[in-house]
């Protein structure tokens, strides 16, 4: 009985910790695409100016 309700638990907290891995890789990934997108398009308007 024991076992088996440990068995619970550690799938319980497997899913759960997974899943905040899961939360925080794609939180990380939005955060990147912005500051990416930011740097990027700061960059092409300081290249454009300077073509023209």
């Amino acid at each position: 009985m024991v076992s088996l309700h440990h068995s619970e638990f550690y799938l319980e907290t497997h899913f759960q910790f997974r899943f905040k891995c899961w939360v925080i890789i794609v939180i990380f990934l939005q955060v990147m695409e912005t500051v990416l997108a930011t740097i990027f398009s700061s960059y092409l308007h300081r290249h454009v100016k300077n073509i023209n």
